[in-house]
């Protein structure tokens, strides 16, 4: 949200919660 807020940026995909762990264990904690 904050992308799509600041800037003309569309952002049209997410990542799934288990994925975000698998993948991006360092950012897992900070979205939460």
């Amino acid at each position: 949200n904050y992308i799509q807020t600041h800037s003309e940026a569309t952002v049209t995909h997410g990542i799934c919660p288990d994925c975000m762990k698998k993948l991006y264990p360092q950012l897992e904690k900070q979205v939460r």
